[in-house]
């Protein structure tokens, strides 16, 4: 997660950093910062309407996400992830035991592991996404 008063270009930075260590299987760092959204931004400041999208969840509700940050992950906080799917008794979220260290150095353990079918006008795409409870 950006800590508060952190630049974006600091946070992007720093998660290139942490892909850059990343040792999972054969991936590459392109292959994990293409196409990655991240929900980690917290200051207001740092975030304009220019760097979002809008997508569209199979439950007709819209999220808007920041693409291609340089996270070597997709997160999504646990209370969008419900609003947005309407999965209140998170039935279709896949146990995982593992947790990705913020920029800070703190540890975020993933409440579990969902795979979301978004679209952006005519594009769709099934995006995995993992869950925290912040």
């Amino acid at each position: 997660m950006q800590e508060v008063g952190a630049s974006y270009n600091h946070y992007r930075r720093t998660l290139r950093q942490l892909a850059d260590r990343c040792e999972f299987e054969t991936i590459t760092v392109d292959q994990i910062l293409r196409d990655k959204i991240v929900f980690g931004i917290q200051d207001s400041k740092t975030l304009d309407d220019s760097q979002l999208v809008t997508l569209k969840l199979e439950s007709g509700n819209f999220l808007r996400f920041q693409p291609d940050t340089g996270a070597q992950c997709n997160v999504v906080p646990l209370h969008l992830y419900k609003k947005a799917t309407r999965d209140l008794n998170l039935f279709n979220v896949a146990p995982v035991s593992t947790a990705i260290i913020s920029y800070g150095g703190t540890s975020i353990p993933f409440l579990g592991k969902v795979r979301l079918r978004v679209w952006r006008g005519d594009f769709t795409r099934l995006l995995d996404c993992n869950l925290v409870d912040s």
